[in-house]
């Protein structure tokens, strides 16, 4: 994912984040800053100050992940440049988990439609989960991040019914 956001001191900062690797890196005005450590970063930033062109060193420290939100620490300036999960997300994107654990373990409601529970449906629902989080995270619209939630719930409900009717299906 990639995630620019404008600093009127600092200019232009462009996030980069892997989904998969997790791999972090960070751009000013297009100049990308050398890792230092796990999250500590440093540039050498050209800036304008009274028509001198001084060039100093930033050293700065990257806190966060894009689904729990990201911020650039410069000395004591803390700049979001992903803003933090809400509440209501992490909970509309816990229901998936929260409904296949409770109908995979419940008798009466497998008769109606079953679903795999236990490892793999935790698995098939964690995944989805993950996934809808991260695609919300790119919208700051409300109701566009209950949508994919919801989508979420309703194709983790159809990944997991298929799934237990092929295990079923194979063992008659």
């Amino acid at each position: 994912m990639i995630q620019e956001i404008k600093n009127e001191k600092y200019g232009t900062i462009t996030y980069e984040e892997s989904f998969l690797t997790g791999k972090k890196n960070v751009y000013f005005n297009g100049v990308q800053a050398q890792k230092t450590g796990k999250n500590t970063f440093v540039i050498n930033m050209k800036q304008v100050v009274d028509g001198e062109v001084k060039e100093e060193t930033v050293a700065f420290t990257l806190s966060g992940s894009l689904l729990s939100g990201v911020s650039l620490v410069v000395g004591y300036e803390v700049i979001t440049i992903i803003p933090k999960t809400k509440w209501y997300e992490y909970v509309l994107f816990f229901l998936p988990v929260a409904i296949i654990i409770v109908w995979g373990n419940s008798v009466e409601l497998c008769q109606i439609v079953p679903v795999v529970g236990g490892a793999v449906g935790g698995f098939i629902s964690g995944l989805f989960s993950v996934l809808a989080l991260s695609f919300s995270k790119r919208t700051k619209n409300v109701f566009l991040k209950v949508l994919i939630g919801l989508a979420s719930l309703a194709v983790t409900f159809i990944v997991c019914a298929l799934v237990a009717s092929m295990l079923l299906g194979a063992i008659q």
